[in-house]
Protein backbone atom coordinates (compact mmCIF):
# COMPACT_ATOMS: atom_id res chain seq x y z
CA UNK A 1 0.00 0.00 0.00
CA UNK A 2 0.86 3.38 -0.59
CA UNK A 3 2.18 5.90 1.88
CA UNK A 4 0.60 8.94 2.02
CA UNK A 5 1.97 11.89 3.29
CA UNK A 6 0.59 15.66 3.68
CA UNK A 7 3.43 18.62 2.18
CA UNK A 8 4.21 19.91 5.48
CA UNK A 9 4.98 16.39 6.83
CA UNK A 10 7.04 15.82 3.66
CA UNK A 11 9.60 19.05 4.55
CA UNK A 12 10.34 17.20 7.84
CA UNK A 13 10.60 13.86 6.93
CA UNK A 14 10.48 12.00 3.84
CA UNK A 15 8.47 8.68 3.24
CA UNK A 16 11.56 6.57 2.08
CA UNK A 17 12.76 6.83 5.66
CA UNK A 18 9.80 4.37 5.96
CA UNK A 19 9.98 2.78 2.97
CA UNK A 20 6.25 1.47 2.36
CA UNK A 21 6.44 0.71 -1.16
CA UNK A 22 8.99 -1.86 -0.43
CA UNK A 23 8.47 -5.79 1.10
CA UNK A 24 11.01 -8.11 2.30
CA UNK A 25 13.36 -9.04 -0.88
CA UNK A 26 11.68 -6.91 -3.26
CA UNK A 27 14.47 -4.67 -5.57
CA UNK A 28 14.08 -1.41 -7.13
CA UNK A 29 14.56 -0.25 -10.50
CA UNK A 30 14.56 3.33 -9.64
CA UNK A 31 17.16 5.02 -7.71
CA UNK A 32 15.20 6.75 -4.68
CA UNK A 33 17.90 8.67 -3.19
CA UNK A 34 18.52 10.92 -6.43
CA UNK A 35 15.13 11.07 -6.96
CA UNK A 36 13.10 11.81 -3.49
CA UNK A 37 11.71 14.92 -4.51
CA UNK A 38 10.10 13.93 -7.48
CA UNK A 39 8.62 10.65 -6.31
CA UNK A 40 7.41 12.44 -3.16
CA UNK A 41 5.49 15.12 -4.67
CA UNK A 42 3.92 12.08 -7.41
CA UNK A 43 2.48 10.29 -3.98
CA UNK A 44 0.73 12.82 -3.04
CA UNK A 45 -0.39 13.77 -6.63
CA UNK A 46 1.38 17.30 -6.77
CA UNK A 47 3.37 16.31 -10.00
CA UNK A 48 2.91 18.11 -13.23
CA UNK A 49 0.66 15.13 -14.72
CA UNK A 50 -1.53 12.87 -12.48
CA UNK A 51 -1.20 10.05 -14.87
CA UNK A 52 2.95 10.54 -15.25
CA UNK A 53 3.02 10.65 -11.35
CA UNK A 54 0.96 7.16 -11.28
CA UNK A 55 3.76 5.66 -13.67
CA UNK A 56 6.94 7.33 -11.83
CA UNK A 57 5.52 5.89 -8.27
CA UNK A 58 4.92 2.57 -10.21
CA UNK A 59 8.56 2.75 -11.46
CA UNK A 60 9.57 3.38 -7.58
CA UNK A 61 7.70 0.59 -5.70
CA UNK A 62 10.02 -2.52 -5.11
CA UNK A 63 9.52 -5.14 -7.32
CA UNK A 64 10.13 -8.82 -6.64
CA UNK A 65 12.43 -11.07 -8.49
CA UNK A 66 10.25 -13.86 -10.61
CA UNK A 67 10.85 -17.10 -11.49
CA UNK A 68 9.10 -20.32 -12.58
CA UNK A 69 7.74 -21.21 -9.09
CA UNK A 70 8.63 -25.08 -9.91
CA UNK A 71 11.03 -26.23 -12.60
CA UNK A 72 9.50 -29.62 -13.41
CA UNK A 73 5.99 -27.89 -13.46
CA UNK A 74 7.11 -24.93 -15.74
CA UNK A 75 8.53 -27.16 -18.28
CA UNK A 76 5.47 -29.41 -18.62
CA UNK A 77 3.50 -26.81 -19.64
CA UNK A 78 6.30 -25.75 -22.23
CA UNK A 79 5.89 -28.59 -23.21
CA UNK A 80 2.28 -29.07 -23.28
CA UNK A 81 2.53 -25.91 -25.17
CA UNK A 82 5.08 -27.22 -27.81
CA UNK A 83 2.64 -30.15 -28.54
CA UNK A 84 -0.24 -27.61 -29.13
CA UNK A 85 2.56 -24.84 -31.29
CA UNK A 86 5.09 -27.22 -33.30
CA UNK A 87 6.02 -24.30 -35.21
CA UNK A 88 7.48 -22.83 -32.35
CA UNK A 89 9.35 -25.41 -31.15
CA UNK A 90 13.10 -23.85 -31.61
CA UNK A 91 11.85 -21.03 -29.62
CA UNK A 92 10.20 -23.24 -26.74
CA UNK A 93 13.47 -25.41 -26.54
CA UNK A 94 15.69 -21.85 -26.40
CA UNK A 95 13.28 -21.24 -22.72
CA UNK A 96 13.27 -24.85 -21.44
CA UNK A 97 17.45 -24.80 -21.75
CA UNK A 98 17.67 -21.65 -19.90
CA UNK A 99 15.08 -21.91 -17.53
CA UNK A 100 16.56 -25.27 -16.65
CA UNK A 101 20.22 -23.63 -16.41
CA UNK A 102 19.04 -21.39 -14.14
CA UNK A 103 17.78 -23.97 -11.72
CA UNK A 104 20.03 -25.88 -11.96
CA UNK A 105 23.00 -23.66 -11.25
CA UNK A 106 20.96 -21.77 -8.52
CA UNK A 107 21.49 -18.39 -10.51
CA UNK A 108 21.27 -15.53 -7.86
CA UNK A 109 20.78 -12.72 -10.95
CA UNK A 110 16.52 -12.49 -12.34
CA UNK A 111 16.08 -14.52 -14.87
CA UNK A 112 16.67 -12.80 -18.04
CA UNK A 113 16.35 -14.55 -21.54
CA UNK A 114 18.69 -13.77 -23.86
CA UNK A 115 16.88 -11.05 -26.68
CA UNK A 116 14.96 -12.91 -29.51
CA UNK A 117 13.19 -12.06 -32.62
CA UNK A 118 10.38 -14.08 -34.19
CA UNK A 119 10.31 -13.65 -37.89
CA UNK A 120 7.16 -15.64 -39.37
CA UNK A 121 4.42 -14.82 -41.69
CA UNK A 122 1.36 -12.95 -40.12
CA UNK A 123 -1.11 -15.49 -37.93
CA UNK A 124 1.60 -17.89 -37.33
CA UNK A 125 1.01 -17.22 -33.60
CA UNK A 126 4.51 -15.34 -32.97
CA UNK A 127 2.12 -13.17 -30.22
CA UNK A 128 -0.36 -15.73 -28.41
CA UNK A 129 2.88 -17.80 -28.00
CA UNK A 130 5.02 -15.95 -26.13
CA UNK A 131 2.51 -14.66 -24.26
CA UNK A 132 1.66 -18.38 -23.24
CA UNK A 133 5.29 -18.48 -22.10
CA UNK A 134 4.89 -15.90 -19.53
CA UNK A 135 1.66 -17.30 -18.59
CA UNK A 136 3.47 -20.94 -17.90
CA UNK A 137 6.49 -19.16 -16.23
CA UNK A 138 3.96 -17.12 -13.87
CA UNK A 139 5.99 -14.00 -15.30
CA UNK A 140 4.76 -10.76 -15.95
CA UNK A 141 4.67 -9.73 -19.70
CA UNK A 142 3.16 -6.74 -21.80
CA UNK A 143 3.39 -5.58 -25.41
CA UNK A 144 4.54 -2.91 -27.00
CA UNK A 145 3.31 -2.28 -30.43
CA UNK A 146 5.47 -1.05 -33.08
CA UNK A 147 3.72 -0.72 -36.02
CA UNK A 148 2.93 2.96 -35.62
CA UNK A 149 6.33 3.80 -34.03
CA UNK A 150 8.04 6.81 -36.20
CA UNK A 151 10.39 7.72 -33.93
CA UNK A 152 11.87 7.21 -30.50
CA UNK A 153 8.99 9.11 -28.17
CA UNK A 154 7.45 5.80 -28.35
CA UNK A 155 10.05 3.81 -26.13
CA UNK A 156 11.72 6.35 -24.12
CA UNK A 157 9.43 9.64 -24.01
CA UNK A 158 7.76 13.14 -25.15
CA UNK A 159 10.13 15.33 -23.50
CA UNK A 160 8.08 18.13 -21.50
CA UNK A 161 7.51 21.31 -23.26
CA UNK A 162 5.65 19.48 -26.65
CA UNK A 163 2.32 19.35 -26.40
CA UNK A 164 1.98 15.51 -27.00
CA UNK A 165 4.08 14.84 -23.59
CA UNK A 166 3.87 11.81 -22.23
CA UNK A 167 6.11 8.80 -21.07
CA UNK A 168 7.46 5.94 -23.33
CA UNK A 169 6.10 2.47 -23.21
CA UNK A 170 8.73 1.14 -21.71
CA UNK A 171 8.06 3.27 -18.29
CA UNK A 172 4.35 2.40 -18.88
CA UNK A 173 5.08 -1.53 -19.05
CA UNK A 174 7.31 -1.53 -15.99
CA UNK A 175 5.61 0.66 -14.19
CA UNK A 176 2.69 -1.50 -14.35
CA UNK A 177 5.21 -5.09 -13.86
CA UNK A 178 5.50 -6.52 -10.16
CA UNK A 179 8.87 -7.66 -11.06
CA UNK A 180 12.27 -6.85 -12.26
CA UNK A 181 12.22 -8.97 -15.20
CA UNK A 182 9.16 -9.13 -16.78
CA UNK A 183 8.91 -10.86 -20.62
CA UNK A 184 8.14 -7.62 -22.77
CA UNK A 185 7.02 -7.84 -26.54
CA UNK A 186 7.90 -5.43 -29.03
CA UNK A 187 5.49 -6.35 -31.67
CA UNK A 188 5.69 -5.27 -35.22
CA UNK A 189 8.83 -4.61 -35.48
CA UNK A 190 9.13 -4.53 -39.15
CA UNK A 191 6.50 -1.92 -39.23
CA UNK A 192 8.48 0.56 -37.38
CA UNK A 193 9.95 3.20 -39.30
CA UNK A 194 13.68 3.29 -38.19
CA UNK A 195 14.23 6.89 -40.25
CA UNK A 196 12.51 9.44 -39.52
CA UNK A 197 13.11 12.57 -41.06
CA UNK A 198 14.32 15.36 -38.84
CA UNK A 199 12.99 13.79 -35.93
CA UNK A 200 14.82 11.16 -33.30
CA UNK A 201 15.42 8.09 -34.29
CA UNK A 202 13.39 4.73 -32.79
CA UNK A 203 16.99 3.13 -33.05
CA UNK A 204 19.01 4.45 -30.34
CA UNK A 205 16.38 3.58 -27.53
CA UNK A 206 16.26 0.07 -28.97
CA UNK A 207 19.84 -0.37 -28.93
CA UNK A 208 20.40 0.43 -25.44
CA UNK A 209 17.75 -1.55 -24.00
CA UNK A 210 18.85 -4.68 -25.92
CA UNK A 211 21.85 -4.27 -23.53
CA UNK A 212 22.18 -5.07 -20.30
CA UNK A 213 24.98 -2.97 -19.67
CA UNK A 214 23.26 0.27 -20.57
CA UNK A 215 20.02 -0.93 -20.13
CA UNK A 216 20.82 -0.31 -16.44
CA UNK A 217 20.39 3.27 -17.26
CA UNK A 218 17.60 3.75 -19.30
CA UNK A 219 16.28 7.25 -19.31
CA UNK A 220 12.53 8.11 -20.20
CA UNK A 221 12.85 11.94 -21.48
CA UNK A 222 9.03 12.83 -20.26
CA UNK A 223 9.78 11.50 -16.21
CA UNK A 224 13.59 12.77 -16.76
CA UNK A 225 14.31 9.94 -14.44
CA UNK A 226 16.65 6.75 -15.16
CA UNK A 227 15.77 3.21 -13.91
CA UNK A 228 17.09 -0.25 -14.64
CA UNK A 229 15.76 -2.33 -17.50
CA UNK A 230 18.83 -4.44 -17.17
CA UNK A 231 16.77 -7.69 -16.80
CA UNK A 232 14.29 -7.29 -18.80
CA UNK A 233 13.37 -10.88 -21.30
CA UNK A 234 12.97 -8.60 -24.59
CA UNK A 235 10.79 -10.62 -27.32
CA UNK A 236 10.32 -9.16 -30.75
CA UNK A 237 8.35 -10.28 -33.64
CA UNK A 238 8.24 -9.06 -37.28
CA UNK A 239 7.21 -10.59 -40.84
CA UNK A 240 10.13 -9.60 -42.69
CA UNK A 241 13.32 -7.96 -41.55
CA UNK A 242 14.55 -6.84 -44.66
CA UNK A 243 14.19 -3.04 -44.03
CA UNK A 244 15.08 -3.65 -39.81
CA UNK A 245 18.60 -1.92 -39.49
CA UNK A 246 21.52 -4.16 -39.05
CA UNK A 247 22.56 -2.66 -36.03
CA UNK A 248 19.13 -3.50 -34.35
CA UNK A 249 18.63 -7.14 -35.86
CA UNK A 250 23.08 -7.61 -34.85
CA UNK A 251 21.20 -7.70 -31.02
CA UNK A 252 18.68 -10.42 -31.43
CA UNK A 253 18.75 -14.07 -31.87
CA UNK A 254 16.80 -14.55 -35.40
CA UNK A 255 14.47 -17.50 -35.20
CA UNK A 256 12.13 -17.99 -38.21
CA UNK A 257 8.98 -19.87 -37.67
CA UNK A 258 7.07 -21.01 -40.52
CA UNK A 259 3.13 -20.96 -40.80
CA UNK A 260 1.15 -23.18 -38.28
CA UNK A 261 -0.46 -26.46 -40.14
CA UNK A 262 -4.21 -26.69 -39.98
CA UNK A 263 -4.15 -29.27 -37.16
CA UNK A 264 -1.97 -27.10 -34.77
CA UNK A 265 -4.26 -24.36 -36.25
CA UNK A 266 -7.39 -25.77 -35.12
CA UNK A 267 -5.58 -26.80 -31.56
CA UNK A 268 -4.34 -23.56 -30.99
CA UNK A 269 -7.85 -21.72 -31.60
CA UNK A 270 -9.32 -24.67 -29.47
CA UNK A 271 -6.73 -23.03 -26.64
CA UNK A 272 -7.11 -19.69 -27.71
CA UNK A 273 -11.11 -20.02 -27.22
CA UNK A 274 -10.15 -21.37 -23.37
CA UNK A 275 -7.85 -18.30 -22.65
CA UNK A 276 -10.42 -15.88 -24.09
CA UNK A 277 -13.15 -17.43 -21.66
CA UNK A 278 -11.06 -16.93 -18.70
CA UNK A 279 -9.85 -13.10 -20.30
CA UNK A 280 -13.49 -12.13 -20.06
CA UNK A 281 -14.01 -13.35 -16.43
CA UNK A 282 -16.28 -15.49 -17.17
CA UNK A 283 -14.39 -19.28 -16.58
CA UNK A 284 -16.50 -20.01 -12.82
CA UNK A 285 -19.61 -18.76 -15.63
CA UNK A 286 -19.37 -20.69 -18.76
CA UNK A 287 -17.20 -23.03 -20.76
CA UNK A 288 -16.89 -22.55 -24.83
CA UNK A 289 -15.56 -24.40 -28.03
CA UNK A 290 -15.65 -23.72 -31.38
CA UNK A 291 -17.57 -26.23 -34.05
CA UNK A 292 -15.87 -27.87 -36.68
CA UNK A 293 -17.73 -26.25 -39.37
CA UNK A 294 -16.42 -22.68 -38.38
CA UNK A 295 -13.07 -24.05 -37.76
CA UNK A 296 -12.48 -25.15 -41.04
CA UNK A 297 -14.34 -21.88 -42.67
CA UNK A 298 -12.32 -19.22 -41.33
CA UNK A 299 -9.41 -21.61 -40.58
CA UNK A 300 -7.22 -18.83 -43.16
CA UNK A 301 -7.84 -16.19 -40.38
CA UNK A 302 -5.21 -15.39 -38.09
CA UNK A 303 -4.59 -15.93 -34.74
CA UNK A 304 -4.97 -12.14 -33.67
CA UNK A 305 -8.22 -12.05 -36.26
CA UNK A 306 -9.73 -15.07 -33.95
CA UNK A 307 -9.44 -13.57 -30.42
CA UNK A 308 -11.16 -10.56 -31.83
CA UNK A 309 -14.20 -12.80 -33.37
CA UNK A 310 -14.25 -14.88 -30.54
CA UNK A 311 -14.27 -12.16 -27.92
CA UNK A 312 -17.65 -11.01 -29.54
CA UNK A 313 -18.75 -14.34 -30.29
CA UNK A 314 -18.61 -15.46 -26.87
CA UNK A 315 -20.23 -12.27 -25.26
CA UNK A 316 -23.11 -12.42 -28.29
CA UNK A 317 -23.86 -15.69 -26.95
CA UNK A 318 -23.11 -15.43 -23.05
CA UNK A 319 -26.04 -12.70 -23.27
CA UNK A 320 -28.69 -15.93 -23.71
CA UNK A 321 -26.95 -18.58 -21.39
CA UNK A 322 -27.01 -19.57 -17.70
CA UNK A 323 -24.28 -20.01 -15.41
CA UNK A 324 -23.05 -23.57 -15.66
CA UNK A 325 -23.57 -23.67 -20.02
CA UNK A 326 -21.42 -25.03 -22.81
CA UNK A 327 -21.45 -22.26 -25.05
CA UNK A 328 -20.80 -23.61 -29.02
CA UNK A 329 -19.54 -20.88 -31.67
CA UNK A 330 -21.37 -21.84 -34.85
CA UNK A 331 -20.75 -20.98 -38.32
CA UNK A 332 -23.50 -18.71 -37.98
CA UNK A 333 -22.27 -17.18 -35.55
CA UNK A 334 -19.47 -16.05 -37.43
CA UNK A 335 -20.42 -15.32 -40.13
CA UNK A 336 -21.64 -11.86 -39.09
CA UNK A 337 -18.48 -10.74 -37.32
CA UNK A 338 -16.21 -11.96 -40.45
CA UNK A 339 -15.98 -9.36 -42.94
CA UNK A 340 -14.97 -11.35 -46.42
CA UNK A 341 -14.32 -8.86 -49.43
CA UNK A 342 -16.20 -9.71 -52.34
CA UNK A 343 -15.05 -9.95 -55.82
CA UNK A 344 -15.58 -7.52 -58.43
CA UNK A 345 -15.29 -8.74 -62.12
CA UNK A 346 -14.29 -6.72 -64.70
CA UNK A 347 -15.18 -6.79 -68.40
CA UNK A 348 -18.03 -7.17 -70.05
CA UNK A 349 -21.57 -9.10 -69.18
CA UNK A 350 -22.57 -10.67 -72.05
CA UNK A 351 -26.44 -11.43 -72.11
Amino acid sequence: MIYHKSPEQLEHQSWINKPPLFEDDDHCILDIKKYQSQVDLAIIGQGDNSEHDDILVGLARGKAKSSPPALQKAIDKLAELKRRSPNMSTYIDTVIAQITMHDKFAIAKPLRFAPVLLVGPPGCGKTYVAAQIAEALEIWHGNINLSLATESFVISGCPKGYSSATPGDVARRMSKSDCVNPLLILDELDKASFYPAGRPALTGPLLQILEADTAAQFEDACLKCEFDVSHVSWLATANDISQVPAPVLSRFHIIHVQEATNEAKMNQIWWLTCAVVKEMGLAKCVTAEVARDALHAYLHLSIREWKMKLQLAIAMKACDSCRGDHIVIRLEDMKSLVHEEKKTHIGFIHP
